[in-house]
Order: C-alpha cells, then sequence, then structure tokens
C-alpha cells in the first residue's frame, strides 16, 4: 500500500551562466531548520514560471518509519541558496483548501450510527500547468475510514473528484470550482482519478483521462477485492470559462487507454483526415488516437500496434515526445514521433523504443545498459534524451546509478554520463532547469518497496555541454511570443545562433512529464548579436502555455533560458 503521509514543498534554485562540469553533485539533503530530523521524499516535481521547483511527496522521519503516526501535510519554500527553510506552512483549509485536508473535518455521519471520516492528500495527482502558468492538479488520494453501528470498521483508498490549481505569482493554493463529471463506478466516497493524467490541448483545455475511482477497501481488517475500480472514462475542463464536459463515459472508452501509472498522453502536432490529435498509451502501448470532441464520443481510433516484446510494455516506462524538429526526417524520424523508455517486461525494460507514425510502425529498439523499471526522462536543450534512475525487475541485479543520453541525430546512439550519489528507482522526479541542468530528486532505493525507502535527497546533473568554455548569454528576448509570428533577439558570446529551442517547464510524476515538449524555432540570423526567431509550427504543436526559450550556438552549445509565454 503506497503512502498515506504527505508533505509538500516549493524550493528556488540560482541558475547563472557559469560553467558546471559533467556529471551529477555532491548529494543535497531536504531538512526543515526547525525540525532537523524531518525530511521531504519527492515523488511530483513541477518547474514553475518564476524559476522556482515545486515538490510535494511523502513524509519522512529521516532514518525511522512512517507508519503509525498521524498525518501530516506542510508547505516548505527554499530560499535560492538552499539556506535553512521558513516556518512550515500547514496544507489546512485556510493554506490550501483541499475538501478535506484537515482530520476530523470531513465526518458523515447518517444518524443510523454509520460513521466516516475522509481525509484528502495531492499525492498520486495528477498535475499540468495551464496556458498562464498556473499549476492545475487532477484528483489525488482520499483515505476513508468508517465504523458501521454493527461496529464493524473499514477503510477506503480513493481518488477525490476535484481538481486544485497553485498561483506561483502570490504562492496562492485554490480549489477549482465544481467536480469531475465523470464520477466512475465506485461508492458514494470515491468518485474520483487516482493516477488521472491531465494534457493541456492546443487550444489551452485540459484533457483529463484515466485513473482509478477505487483503489482498495478492507472490511474489518480484510481486503474487498471487488471493491476495486478504474475510470477510464475522459473530459475536459476549460479554464477560460470554468466549464466542464464529459468527452467519453467509461463504457464508451476503450479500455486499452489504462495503465496503472498514468496513461501517457499527447497532444500530437498534427491530426488524422478523421480528426483525431491526441494520443493515449496505457499499459499495452497500443496507440489509441482520439478527439477531444463529446458530440464524437472521442472518436477513438485504437491502432493494434503494441510496443515489440511481451504484453503490458507501457507499465512502469517513461514515454515523452521526441523533438519536435524543422526537418524532422533528418534526425530519423517525423514529427510527433513517441519514444517509450524501460519499464514494461523482459527485453522492454532495457530498451527504448521508438512509435513513428508516419512510418506506421514502432521503427527503432535501441539497447540500453540494463534494466530500467520507473526510469525518469527528460529532453535537453540540444535534442539529447536524458535517462536516469529506474530499478531492474530481479532484485538480483544491480541497481543502476548511472545516467544515459540518447542521441536521436546520432542513430539513437547511447552513452553513460555521469553516476548517481544514490540508487534512485520508483518515484524518482527529474526537471531541466533553465540553466541547463537537470535536477533529480526522489526515488527509492530497493524498487516498489514501501514509503520508508523514499530517499528525501536531490542531486543536480550537468549535461556535457556545460563544460563548453564559453555559452550563448541572450540578451533580450520578449517576454511573450506567438505561434508562426517572428521575434527578435539579441545575444552575445556566439557568432552566429544555429537554432532556437523551445521547451515546455516539465511537471512529472511517475516515470512521466504531462507537460513535456520540445520544438525547435526557425532562426534567421540577421546580424552578430541579433537573431530572428519564428516558430513555423502551430498550436498542435506548440500548445500555447510557459515554456524555456534556449538559443545554440555553431556548436550547438545552449544558452541559459529565458522562461516566455506562447500566446494563440
Amino acid at each position: 500500500m503506497r503512502a498515506l503521509y504527505y508533505l509538500l514543498f516549493s524550493t528556488s534554485l540560482l541558475f547563472s551562466t557559469s560553467v558546471f562540469s559533467e556529471g551529477f553533485s555532491s548529494l543535497t539533503t531536504l531538512k526543515h531548520s526547525l525540525q532537523p530530523d524531518l525530511g521531504l521524499a519527492p515523488v511530483h516535481g513541477t518547474l514553475l514560471p518564476d524559476g522556482r521547483v515545486m515538490f510535494f511527496g511523502t513524509t519522512r522521519l529521516d532514518g525511522s518509519t512512517t507508519a503509525g503516526g498521524p498525518p501530516f501535510e506542510a508547505a516548505l519554500t527554499i530560499p535560492p541558496n538552499l539556506a535553512s527553510f521558513p516556518t512550515t506552512l500547514s496544507l489546512d483549509l485556510e493554506n490550501a483548501p483541499l475538501e478535506c485536508s484537515t482530520p476530523g473535518v470531513c465526518v458523515f455521519d447518517d444518524g443510523a450510527g454509520n460513521v466516516a471520516s475522509a481525509i484528502d492528500l495531492l499525492f498520486c495527482s495528477g498535475h499540468t500547468l495551464l496556458e498562464d502558468g498556473t499549476l492545475f492538479t487532477l484528483s489525488g488520494t482520499r483515505h476513508t475510514s468508517y465504523q458501521l453501528a454493527t461496529g464493524q470498521t473499514g477503510t477506503e483508498i480513493s481518488g477525490f473528484n476535484y481538481n486544485m490549481t497553485y498561483d506561483s505569482k502570490h504562492d496562492l493554493w485554490s480549489r477549482v470550482p465544481g467536480i469531475l463529471v465523470s464520477e466512475g463506478p465506485g461508492p458514494k466516497l470515491g468518485h474520483g482519478r487516482w493516477y488521472g493524467t491531465s494534457t493541456r490541448l492546443h487550444d489551452g483545455r485540459i484533457l483529463i483521462t484515466g485513473g482509478y475511482d477505487v483503489v482498495q477497501k478492507t472490511f474489518d481488517g480484510n481486503p474487498v477485492p471487488s471493491a476495486f475500480e478504474l475510470n477510464i472514462s475522459t473530459e475536459i475542463y476549460d479554464p477560460a470559462t470554468g466549464t466542464r464536459e464529459l468527452i467519453s463515459a467509461i463504457g464508451a472508452t476503450p479500455a486499452a487507454i489504462f495503465n496503472p501509472d498514468y496513461s501517457h498522453v499527447f497532444q500530437l502536432p498534427w491530426a488524422t483526415d478523421s480528426g483525431q490529435d491526441i494520443v493515449v498509451l496505457g499499459e499495452d502501448a497500443k496507440p489509441v488516437l482520439m478527439q477531444a470532441d463529446s458530440a464524437l464520443s472521442g472518436n477513438f481510433w485504437e491502432i493494434d500496434l503494441p510496443r515489440p516484446g511481451p504484453a503490458k510494455g507501457g507499465n512502469g516506462a517513461s514515454s515523452l515526445m521526441l523533438p519536435l524538429r524543422l526537418d524532422s526526417a533528418a534526425w530519423g524520424y517525423q514529427p510527433g514521433a513517441i519514444m517509450m523508455i524501460g519499464g514494461g517486461s523482459e527485453s522492454q525494460l532495457a530498451s527504448a523504443d521508438v512509435l513513428d507514425f508516419a512510418g506506421g510502425a514502432w521503427t527503432q529498439r535501441i539497447a540500453l545498459d540494463t534494466e530500467r523499471h520507473h526510469p525518469s526522462t527528460t529532453i535537453l536543450p540540444d535534442g539529447k534524451i536524458f535517462v536516469v534512475g529506474g530499478h531492474p525487475k530481479n532484485p538480483l541485479l544491480p541497481k543502476p546509478q548511472n545516467a544515459l543520453l540518447i542521441d536521436p541525430v546520432q542513430n539513437f546512439s547511447v552513452t553513460s554520463s555521469g553516476q548517481m550519489t544514490t540508487t534512485r528507482g520508483y518515484h524518482t522526479v527529474s526537471l531541466l532547469l533553465p540553466d541547463g541542468r537537470v535536477l533529480v530528486a526522489g526515488g527509492r532505493t530497493g524498487g516498489v518497496t514501501g514509503p520508508v525507502d523514499e530517499q528525501p535527497t536531490m542531486e543536480i546533473y550537468s549535461p556535457p555541454y556545460l563544460e563548453a568554455a564559453t555559452r550563448p548569454v541572450i540578451d533580450y528576448a520578449p517576454d511573450v511570443i506567438k505561434n508562426q509570428q517572428p521575434f527578435p533577439i539579441l545575444y552575445h558570446d556566439a557568432t552566429t545562433i544555429s537554432e532556437i529551442v523551445l521547451i515546455g517547464l516539465g511537471s512529472m510524476t511517475h516515470s512521466f512529464d504531462q507537460n513535456t515538449r520540445s520544438v525547435q524555432v526557425y532562426a534567421h540570423n540577421a546580424e552578430p548579436g541579433a537573431v530572428w526567431g519564428l516558430n513555423f509550427f502551430d498550436n498542435l504543436a506548440t500548445p500555447p502555455g510557459m515554456y524555456m526559450l534556449f538559443i545554440l550556438d555553431e556548436n550547438r552549445i545552449p544558452s541559459v533560458a529565458k522562461i516566455v509565454q506562447v500566446e494563440r
């Protein structure tokens, strides 16, 4: 059973133009200055528009178990120098208005002696950034204890049926009005999406897919297997209007979209002749194309094209859409190609596979160094894929601590790059930072083990391009750019700019970044120190929102990014 006691914090990091050597930094333990024995094990991570990184995950008393203690939810803000932390901010009804965030608040009594008490936690939620950079979370964990008039007792773990937002400009948590419109088949206190996926679409709406309504239930201390319920329906939330719309009910949604650890959902950069422009990869990694149109009941197109190898190739895998390039064919794939890394079972654990819709097949099988169940993957500004963490299915095999770089331009070659200080498997998160480094945090050392194994630490990875003597420096870039409209950039410390890249601010949990996107922008070098950018791709390829804008010199060395907003 997954941990029930959780902690949230946000951390700010300094981003500079300094040159860092390749590899991992020394271990940084995250502790609270007023309670030095209290650590945080990050499970969810998001890069915010102001450059801070927000984590939320399990609480842990260093060196001991979390079992047996009362629920503890709090927020910490770590200053840029990672020095002493300020006072803990409790995640209660005052500071983060989860419906049942405080023990004893949500007590349901039917007047006949049957009583239930619930508490809501953000752990196991889905999350992505809205068009304006607000963090949007989907469901989470509702833990309910109940006692019947007969004296019998029970517990239930389910998803809850609403959304939260975090406004980083004002450090404000809010509950989104209304509830999920698909309530699932579960009991009264369920109706949620535990492990649901939220995906920002080309028009700013949020597609909500998958998850569990009820996860598990006990009665008088005994498991109740029949209580297990999925919620595979699809729905839409529109932040602009606040409306919610059911796209496809549970019975009208293909079962193939379900994945135990978050369905992998992407806004495609193109639409089929019949209108589908979204792909969902579930447990078997069979692509399901869909259209976010309730009048067409989702307009699903199931493609019998599972990931090569045994069944369930999408379970425990990481996935991403490969960088959208002006000439993708030169890199060996077409726009919209998806890479799935590790996970699965048997051979898939030690491979990365590429699904290229243009070729109508899984076109690449890339050998990894070892088995990696639940690895974390990040797209770097030079187009390489950073792979870190994960654990082997076979507990006798060594646990990988080294990172890998997969280079699409070099026929998807794989090289080892850097060694982590500690093993990070299940629950590891990795996020690209504006200075080009990657923050790696959390994870369990022993695979899918108990919460006591969660690592309350983070490390910083410095890619090889940071070994360059100089990097281009952005002197000016607009705060707001629009797709298919030119914009100027002023720079120094480079002779010419080879390309401009937009990378969506990361929002990762359980090996999947629900906000990932990398788009090459056309670069026209007008004169030394000045370059014009033009994103030829439209809103399908570059959904409006917050992005890191990098410029790369003639040696493909990236600058420190400027965070910009892409508008429709």
